[in-house]
């Protein structure tokens, strides 16, 4: 009898692949000021011994939540400290996810769960990823001519670099508005925006980088994004809020729908010169047909009456 043996790519496969299909991936949003649940369980009724949480995408070794037999803030990230906790002490079921209190825009990242079960060996297993966004959606109402706030909320006394506030929904690379190092900065701004947008708050205190738009008109509505990145903070700005804003209302002849200003104005004069012309052309139309109908056609002789009748029956 030949013994199977599989090759060890084969079997590295196999592992990789199982190992792959223990672990989860989660997807979470999550608005600012709120707590969030990073949810992680192990094998239920299992006595779990250690619990990591980390966060890959940052260039620290410092953990979110770290806990052998007790919680450690040893080597917790100080951004972290006081805001992470088991959401069951007791860890019944296996359950290791913990509430990660007032998320704030540098929250938002990649979570990973790391758990090791007692009488187990080795280092702690990768059980769960978290995929947390941290943004707002809001909806808003104005009114022609009035002026719009457009709220965007970093994180509380953050010493804010940068902001941006652009319309995705548009097919433009121009900003809204764009501030950075101190001042904003027309150079990229869309130039139906110039000399109407500038920051609520310049001192922007409390991490306050919402702006004013001013005397909206029906081309505003739409989408809106606010993306900020705070001081000594690297790569891009992070997306931090989103605000879907709808014109309504009239001015100077315009309704709700129309393409141009005045344009409700033209189609009600249109529709005023229109129908009278529509009766006319309707009249003419049915008074044409009844008198082609009843004229006699070419080939068609006079009647003749029952008298002429007699007369010709006698000769």
């Amino acid at each position: 009898m030949v013994a199977l043996t599989w090759p060890p790519f084969v079997a590295l496969f196999a592992c990789s692949w199982i190992v792959v299909l223990c672990q989860e991936t989660q997807e979470l949003k999550v608005k600012p000021g709120e707590d969030a649940i990073l949810q992680c369980r192990g094998h239920r009724g299992a006595t779990i011994d250690l619990i990591k949480w980390i966060r890959p995408d940052m260039k620290s070794d410092d953990y979110v939540f770290f806990r052998d037999g007790s919680s450690n803030e040893n080597n917790q990230h100080e951004s972290y400290r006081g805001r992470v906790e088991l959401r069951d002490p007791e860890m019944k079921d296996g359950d290791a996810s913990v509430i990660l209190k007032n998320v704030n825009i540098n929250d938002a990242g990649t979570y990973e769960c790391q758990i090791r079960e007692k009488n187990e060996k080795g280092k702690a297993e990768l059980v769960t990823i978290v995929n947390m966004t941290v943004s707002e959606t809001q909806e808003l109402k104005v009114n022609p001519g009035e002026d719009a706030t457009l709220q965007c909320q970093g994180h509380r006394g953050a010493d804010i670099e940068v902001i941006k506030w652009i319309r995705p929904d548009v097919k433009s690379d121009d900003y809204v508005f764009f501030f950075r190092d101190g001042s904003s900065n027309e150079n990229n701004q869309h130039e139906s925006y110039r000399g109407r947008v500038e920051l609520r708050d310049p001192e922007m205190k409390d991490g306050d980088a919402s702006v004013i738009l001013k005397n909206v008109n029906i081309n505003d509505a739409g989408t809106y994004e606010c993306q900020i990145r705070e001081k000594n903070e690297k790569g891009k700005a992070e997306l931090v809020t989103i605000v879907n804003m709808r014109v309504s209302g009239h001015t100077a002849g315009h309704k709700e729908g129309g393409d141009k200003e005045g344009g409700g104005k033209e189609r009600n004069v249109g529709l005023r010169v229109g129908l009278p012309v529509c009766v006319i052309l309707l009249l003419l139309g049915v008074g044409g047909f009844v008198i082609l109908y009843n004229r006699p056609k070419g080939n068609q002789q006079p009647a003749i009456n029952r008298h002429e009748l007699q007369n010709l029956q006698r000769d």
